[in-house]
Order: C-alpha cells, then structure tokens, then sequence
C-alpha cells in the first residue's frame, strides 16, 4: 500500500490493504512516527510512538475503545503501536528502498524525516 501525503511525502506502508487498515485503526498517529526517525533509525521511531500515543490518549481518552468498535467491525486485530511501528519500518525501509512517486506536481521525498525526538520540545 503506497501512502502519499500532502506535504509531499511518498512510500510503501504495507503490503496489503489488510495490513494497512491494521495500522491506521491500531495507530492512528502513525504518520508522525517515520517524521522522527533520523533519517530511518527505528529506536527513534519507538520513541517517538511511546510520545505520539501517550498524546494521544490524552487529547481524546475514549479512543480505545473506538479503535476497539473499529476494529471489530472491520474483523481485523489490533495490535500494540510498537508492533505496528516496527512493521511500517520494515516496510518503507524494505518495500521501497529506492522508490520514487512522482506526479504532475513532481517528485516526493520518502517517509522518514531527519528529526531526532529531541527535536520535539514538548517530549523533553
């Protein structure tokens, strides 16, 4: 599954639909993770992940059990955000090395960002 962003950001997320709904409706702020990876280092995307869901839950608490609702009515199983992000590691570093999507716009740059999670002044 190819996720494009709006800000210009392109990759491989999963490789199948299944696999990606998994990791929507399990870590909704997944798309955040990859921004603080260094560059593609997974430490700093579990870092990141602990940060992202503890805000999370804190700007809305019944969130869990909407991704519960979610997820059973989609038949799929959740997992722990640190599976999941360990998994959308695998895949944009894996899935889609030298990928490029390019279109009439031109040419995006891949998922993981160069920021540390030091980056983030409201994570010190």
């Amino acid at each position: 599954m190819l996720h494009a962003s709006s800000e210009g950001d392109a990759g491989i997320i999963a490789t199948d639909l299944r696999e990606a709904l998994v990791l929507v409706v399990g870590f909704p702020c997944w798309r955040d993770s990859p921004k603080y990876s260094a560059g593609g280092y997974l430490g700093f995307m579990e870092s990141a992940t602990d940060f992202l869901c503890r805000d999370m839950m804190l700007d809305r608490p019944a969130l869990a059990a909407e991704q519960a609702r979610v997820a059973e009515s989609l038949g799929l199983s959740l997992e722990a955000p640190t599976v999941l992000v360990a998994r959308l590691h695998t895949a944009v570093k894996n899935l889609s090395p030298d990928f490029a999507f390019i279109d009439d716009i031109g040419e995006y740059g891949g998922l993981f960002g160069p920021f540390p999670t030091s980056r983030n002044q409201r994570w010190q």
